[in-house]
Parts: structure tokens; sequence; C-alpha cells
């Protein structure tokens, strides 16, 4: 379905504040990267806290190294007493750092991975114009190192005013979630008919969190699926058919090379 994206749209999108977490555990070589591709993107009214938990301590002093490089009042550096996982790491900055009231999105980015600068122009475009409560985005398989590069250099943001996004509907991924709720519960992304959508990708609103919409640890026992990106993606999309709206457009660069998506997988 594609979707005309109006100035007004536009205009309304950019408003909208929203709280970004990386999460980061003996990722600091990527650290530097993962943050400046949220700073230096198209849509500017975010807060971005990057996490350190409980990493070696050579790790730990290279990743405040990195972030040290960073001038910018949006980004906050915090750190967990342990390494507690990183969803537990993510709710924590949530629950201290973005009480009530003060933003009006969550998303979160894996530290070995990056944003193209129009991850959150896609995302909150696509929740305006559908009016979904949340959105999924999809991303690009990147192996090697050149290939991040390679991708950034050629890709086309959305435009600055008017255009289409191409949208499969929130009421579609409503059925879908529900037909295929049992394979989910044993491993799989989210199912998007004949596109794949990255459910680390989820952007959904504060408000949604504080009412339970957190993040389940691996032995929380509340899990939906073996992954808790795509267990909140289940949940969201489940929420209703006004629940969840796939944008099939690719704003993110995934690392398929390293361990961040596989070490706190747990049931």
């Amino acid at each position: 379905m594609k979707v005309t994206i109006t100035n007004q749209q536009i205009q309304e999108a950019r408003l909208k504040k929203v709280f970004v977490v990386i999460p980061c555990h003996n990722h600091s070589r990527f650290i530097l990267g993962a943050a400046q591709s949220v700073l230096n993107g198209l849509h500017r009214n975010v807060t971005l806290v990057c996490v350190e938990d409980g990493s070696t301590d050579e790790e730990k002093k290279a990743f405040y190294e990195q972030l040290e490089k960073v001038n910018d009042s949006r980004l906050i550096v915090q750190s967990t007493k342990s390494q507690s996982g990183r969803w537990r790491a993510v709710n924590g900055c949530i629950e201290s750092l973005a009480p009530p009231g003060t933003h009006d999105y969550i998303t979160v980015l894996d530290a070995d991975d990056q944003w193209l600068p129009d991850r959150l122009d896609i995302s909150l475009r696509s929740i305006v114009a559908s009016g979904a409560a949340a959105s999924l985005t999809g991303f690009h398989h990147c192996w090697h190192e050149h290939e991040l590069e390679w991708i950034s250099r050629g890709h086309q943001p959305v435009p600055a005013a008017e255009h289409t996004l191409e949208l499969i509907p929130a009421a579609e991924n409503h059925r879908l979630a529900k037909e295929n709720y049992y394979r989910l519960r044993f491993g799989g992304g989210f199912p998007a008919m004949d596109f794949e959508p990255h459910s680390v990708s989820a952007t959904f609103p504060a408000n949604m969190w504080w009412e339970g919409y957190r993040f389940l640890p691996g032995n929380s026992g509340l899990r939906l699926s073996p992954g808790e990106d795509t267990c909140m993606a289940l949940r969201l999309a489940l929420a209703g058919e006004n629940g969840l709206v796939i944008a099939k457009h690719k704003p993110y660069l995934y690392r398929r090379n390293t361990t961040t998506n596989q070490s706190d997988i747990r049931l």
C-alpha cells in the first residue's frame, strides 16, 4: 500500500520527541558509529542514551573514550553496575531518564548496528500517515564492513517535502501476527508477507512503555518469542488493528558478523 505523506504530516512528525537507547556490552569499537548515526540523522528532536552494560574493564574504558569524541547535548552516557542484559539496561534507562510526558516515542539501536539518516523520519511518518500506534522498518544485511559505507553512500533519503511511502497496514500485521503466533513462539522474525522487517526497529509511544509494553528479558517467563525485540513487535501487532504499521523501506544497517543479536536469547 502506497501512502502519500503530506507536508502537514511531515511537520507533525518532526515535532515528535524520540528517546533512543543504545545498550553496549563489549562492542566499544562500534559505539561511536552507532551514536553518530543517530545524532546525524535527519530527525533532530531526539534524546540519545548510550548505556555501558557490564563490559570488561578494557572495553568499558574504550566505550567512554569513544563517546568523549561526541560534542552533542542530546547525548547521555550511562552505565549499569554489572551486566544485566541489554533489555534490562534499556528498561532501566527508560525508567530513569524518560519519565511520563517527556518523550513521544521510544526506540532502540544495537551497539554494533547503524541507522541511515532517515531512519526516524520513515518510522514517524509511517505512524502519522497511517494512524498506527507503532512502526517497524526494514534493514540491510551487512556481512562486511565495506557494505555499510557502500549502502550509506548510495542511499537516497526520503524527501523533505510531500512524497509517498510504501506501507504494510497495521490491520494486515495484526492478522499475520495472530496467524503466525505459534511459529513465532519458537523463533523466526516477524512475518510481513514478501518483506523482511527488523524487530529491533520498533518505534512505539512512550506512554505504552509506562502502561506495560516493556522489553521482556529472557528469564522473565513472559516472552512470546525467543528474541526480546520480536516479542515486542509481536505484542505491538497483537495490541489491535491499529497497533503496528511496517514501512517497506530499509533505513537500518544490520551487522551480521557480530554477536549482539545472539547474546541475550534465553527462555
